[in-house]
Formats: C-alpha cells, sequence, structure tokens
C-alpha cells in the first residue's frame, strides 16, 4: 500500500485531513480536522492507529475542561461514527494513561441529527490535555476497555477501516439537498449514501 496524504476542505472553517504512512513493519493511519477562525487555526482532533489507538483533541483556550466537535449529515465522518455508535446513543471511551476511571476520556453520542464528539479533561496536570490513549488495538487486559469486555477496539478498528475506504480516493460529498432527494426517490439510495460519498471513477 502506498502512503496516503488527502486534504479536504469541508467548508472555509474547516479541513479534513487523512495520512497512512510507514513506520518500519507498521502502517499509521491519522485521521485529523482543523478548526479555523479568521485563518487562524482554533481547535484540532485527530484519531490514529497503529499498535495503540490516540485520540487526542487540542484547542487555542487551554483553562477548559471540555473541547467540542459537531459532525452533520454532510461530513464525511457522519456514517463511520454512526456506525461506531453501533446503534447506541452514546459511546464512553476512557484514557488507559490515567489510573481512575473517567479523569480524561472522549464522549461520543448522537445529538439530534448531528453527532457530537466531546474530550473531557478532569486532570490536575494539563501537559498532555484532552490525550486519550488505548493501549493495543487488539485484546490487552492493561487497557480498561479489555478489561470491562467492552467491544470498543473492534468498532474503532472497523471505524479506521470504513474511513480509509471512504478517503483513499477521490471524495465526493454529499449535500443535504441530494441526501434528500435519494432518500425519498432512488433504488441506488443506500449505495450512494454509503460513507456519505461515492467515488469517483
Amino acid at each position: 500500500m502506498e502512503d496516503i496524504n488527502k486534504r479536504i476542505e469541508i467548508n472555509n472553517k474547516r479541513v479534513l485531513n487523512y495520512r497512512v504512512s510507514k513506520d518500519g513493519y507498521r502502517r499509521i493511519y491519522t485521521i485529523s480536522e482543523g478548526f479555523f477562525e479568521n485563518n487562524d487555526i482554533d481547535k484540532t482532533y485527530s484519531f490514529t492507529c497503529g499498535d495503540d489507538f490516540c485520540l487526542n483533541g487540542w484547542s487555542e483556550d487551554e483553562s477548559e475542561n471540555e473541547l467540542s466537535f459537531e459532525f452533520d449529515i454532510e461530513h464525511p465522518l457522519y456514517l463511520p461514527l454512526i456506525h461506531l455508535l453501533n446503534g447506541n446513543e452514546k459511546l464512553i471511551i476512557d484514557d488507559d494513561d490515567t489510573n481512575e476511571e473517567y479523569a480524561c476520556y472522549l464522549v461520543i453520542q448522537r445529538d439530534h441529527k448531528k453527532i457530537l464528539m466531546k474530550f473531557i479533561d478532569n486532570k490536575k496536570d494539563s501537559f498532555d490535555k484532552f490525550h486519550v490513549f488505548i493501549k493495543n488495538i487488539v485484546y490487552d487486559l492493561r487497557s480498561k476497555i479489555d478489561q470491562n469486555n467492552q467491544d470498543t477496539k473492534c468498532r474503532l478498528l472497523r471505524f479506521f477501516d470504513e474511513v480509509h475506504g471512504l478517503l483513499k480516493n477521490d471524495y465526493y460529498q454529499v449535500s443535504m439537498e441530494e441526501h434528500l432527494l435519494h432518500e425519498s426517490t432512488s433504488e441506488d439510495y443506500p449505495k450512494l449514501i454509503k460513507g456519505l460519498g461515492k467515488m469517483n471513477k
């Protein structure tokens, strides 16, 4: 597999990036998005899958202990995030680098017709603020997810696989108008709406 470095402008204030790179024998998959105000970066998030999972957020305002991001139906990650929820209203991913539960964690939840993603960091040490680390992408009892017999790692792997399938080629963003039109009139709607995009051939 060749390295991938893609940039998708969501609008004039949001830019989504997808990168696949090689580190020795490993492939590193990184999904990130920057949010801009007056051409200056205001906040970002990134999801990385290698040997472990790293889910990070960053904001210009370091005084807050919450950092939120919204995804509407026109966003390329909307359906992958819906599938990550796996029919639930909310998913909480706790940090493996903190001993206590829910000192730093990520919440992904449905919010009407949007997906809300929120980093919450209650640690006193803010050196690695909004950093959620998951030990090993496979079963590992050092990870809180595996201690609690959750299927979150499997869901995250499927999430990265789905995003890779969407973004490795040229992405076509479906507008809300197209979504509503095809939902009501087209027999090909399930194929079109898969990932809210179709690949240009």
